[in-house]
């Protein structure tokens, strides 16, 4: 049986090996790439949190997300609509609360990082 991941986590730090399927492909390469684009893609989603929070009255697929990760929480029991509003607020307000945040109703920084934990 072939492994299914071309990394593993040992102490803190991604280890590459080559697995019987990806030796000799570029499949171990793209599997790094994609790791970068990823952390990337992180970095990029912080700095656009940090200058702009998700507060009551926005808007988008941001919101939606936020939503998803508070529903698979149970903390949001409504429809997903991508409208920051009233029920949005009060679940946000609420997983703040529980995980010993500044309780502003507001998703910055600090409150994104513990919604994706």
């Amino acid at each position: 049986m072939v492994a299914s991941s071309a990394c593993k986590v040992v102490n803190g730090k991604v280890k590459w090996f080559d697995a019987p399927a990806l030796k000799g492909t570029k499949a171990k390469k793209t599997a790094k790439q994609d790791v970068k684009g990823i952390a990337a893609a992180f970095a990029e989603i912080e700095a656009l949190v940090t200058a702009h929070p998700l507060k009551k009255g926005s808007k988008g697929a941001a919101v939606k997300v936020v939503q998803q990760l508070l529903a698979a929480k149970g903390l949001y029991r409504y429809k997903i609509d991508s409208d920051y509003g009233r029920l949005t607020r009060k679940a946000v307000v609420e997983f703040q609360k529980r995980r010993l945040l500044y309780v502003d109703g507001v998703v910055g920084p600090n409150t994104w990082k513990a919604l994706l934990r």
